[in-house]
């Protein structure tokens, strides 16, 4: 038999109301400054308010990045890397589905590592463990918060960039069904048959 490695969030909470949980698990890992990465949708619909008043519950403080697009793309990721050099995070809490995850773990890669997205293109190309990411979840079937890939448009190559890194693994990942209650039928019928699959 073959030797393996796997990779996996180190937290992970389940079940309807769990997003209470994480102000004590902040606390616990002593972050302090933390910027909300989602799209104009979920911050309209307050989904961005309702983690935020977690995150102040835990005594830290917080800002939003919403400007997330399905498929984000270079200048995305970009926009939110200065962000949140700006406001000097030490956590990134992804608020959405895949768009939202992809793009905090390429920032926290670049912050940590230095350079630009497109430096990582590949398979582990960074040096240090990126910055701490929570994923809260508002799809079911994407798999961004248990993965160690994530993908970003380059439009002027009219590509996908598909990166594969151990260092952007999410730390806290939440699935709270509260946060997932509020889709389009047809979108959680097709998140619900991704994740089957």
């Amino acid at each position: 038999m073959g030797r393996e490695r796997i990779n996996a969030v180190t937290t992970s909470f389940f079940g309807k109301g769990s997003i209470g949980l994480l102000p004590g698990e902040l606390k616990k890992r002593g972050y302090r400054r933390g910027l909300i990465v989602t799209d104009r949708f979920l911050f309209e619909h307050q989904a961005a308010d309702r983690v935020g008043e977690q995150i102040l519950a835990a005594g830290a403080e917080y800002a939003v990045f919403y400007l997330v697009q399905p498929n984000p793309t270079i200048q995305v990721v970009n926009d939110c890397i200065q962000a949140a050099k700006a406001l000097e995070v030490d956590f990134l809490v992804a608020v959405g589905g895949g768009s939202a995850i992809d793009t905090a773990k390429a920032v926290s890669i670049v912050i940590a590592n230095g350079g630009r997205v497109e430096d990582y293109e590949g398979v582990n190309l960074s040096a240090r463990p990126g910055l701490p990411i929570v994923a809260v979840n508002t799809t079911a079937g994407t798999g961004s918060e248990v993965t160690s890939f994530y993908i970003v448009t380059n439009p002027a190559t009219h590509s996908k960039m598909c990166i594969m890194d151990t260092n952007c693994m999410v730390s806290i990942a939440i699935n709270d069904v509260d946060f997932m209650m509020t889709m389009p039928p047809g979108l959680t019928a097709s998140t619900g048959m991704d994740a089957m699959t």
